[in-house]
């Protein structure tokens, strides 16, 4: 999986973007959302200043190995916003957040579980507003994507219904979600038809 625009930019809005290097509560330079010498190219040294489309750009290439270890990581079926909400978990905390909890029960396919097991990383204090934003993106069902109207939108709910179904539902459910999706493109041209 990839980071989903709205992912990128949640991560955005919690980390803030600065556009002048400034030092964090450690001491660590830091430009940009969070971007240290550390995570790579630039480095980030006093008075050096970037421009907004830098910054996106190094963030972008900031989270790539993250987003690669997740995908390593997670090996059960994940929604998109389950996705995003780890990987700005794991930019935020580092890599020790892939053997958490969390972590564990998310291969387990125990996803309250694993949303519980966010909290966990609630230290310091200050953070904990964060986390909790990153709990409830973890626990929001991502929003149907309709290719062709209502019909379109019974044939993705259908196949994410065929993602965590046992194998010999499959052609049932595969069946029922095409009878479905032809009805109702029946019904919207019937009305359509009726319509002055």
């Amino acid at each position: 999986m990839q980071l989903s625009n709205a992912g990128l930019q949640k991560i955005i809005q919690r980390e803030g973007v600065i556009l002048t290097a400034y030092q964090d509560s450690v001491g660590v330079w830091t430009i940009g959302t969070g971007h240290t010498s550390a995570a790579g190219p630039p480095k980030v040294k006093k008075g050096m200043t970037i421009t907004k489309a830098q910054n996106d750009a190094i963030l972008t290439a900031d989270l790539q190995p993250i987003i690669k270890q997740l995908n390593a990581a997670i090996k059960v079926p994940v929604t998109q916003n389950q996705f995003d909400a780890y990987v700005s978990i794991v930019y935020n905390v580092g890599p020790a957040f892939l053997k958490s909890n969390s972590m564990k029960l998310l291969n387990q396919k125990d996803y309250k579980g694993a949303a519980t097991a966010i909290m966990q990383w609630s230290k310091p204090p200050e953070i904990i507003g964060r986390r909790k934003t990153e709990q409830t993106q973890f626990l929001t069902p991502d929003a149907p994507i309709a290719a062709h109207g209502s019909a379109g939108a019974v044939v993705v709910a259908g196949g994410a219904a065929l993602a965590t179904t046992p194998h010999h539902l499959w052609p049932w459910i595969a069946g029922g979600t095409v009878l479905a999706a032809i009805l109702i493109w029946l019904g919207v041209h019937a009305l359509t038809r009726k319509a002055p």
